[in-house]
């Protein structure tokens, strides 16, 4: 989740500080802050969308073929014996009421 937000952060922040980089089509691109107008984080913001509609279309068709394969959960008697006992066969943590 971090990962995500400060990608995010970072990309933006691209769209209001950036000074002196050449953009792809060979012009000089400055941030909203330093003058350059609000078209470079306007881009940004359209990257960042389009980031995480990709990952989030392929997270959700990835999670689809995983629960049609193998399952995403445990069964209930799984869970109620526990699942460090059900799943590796040892006991993790003893709570005695």
């Amino acid at each position: 989740c971090r990962h995500g937000v400060m990608g995010v952060v970072g990309s933006l922040a691209v769209g209001f500080v950036a000074e002196n980089s050449r953009s792809v089509a060979g012009e000089a691109a400055y941030g909203l802050f330093l003058g350059g107008g609000s078209y470079l984080l306007i881009y940004q913001i359209i990257g960042v969308v389009v980031a995480l509609a990709w990952s989030g279309i392929w997270t959700f068709v990835i999670c689809k073929l995983l629960e049609a394969t193998t399952g995403f959960r445990v069964t209930e008697e799984e869970e109620d014996v526990g699942l460090d006992a059900s799943l590796h066969g040892e006991v993790g943590l003893t709570i005695m009421l």
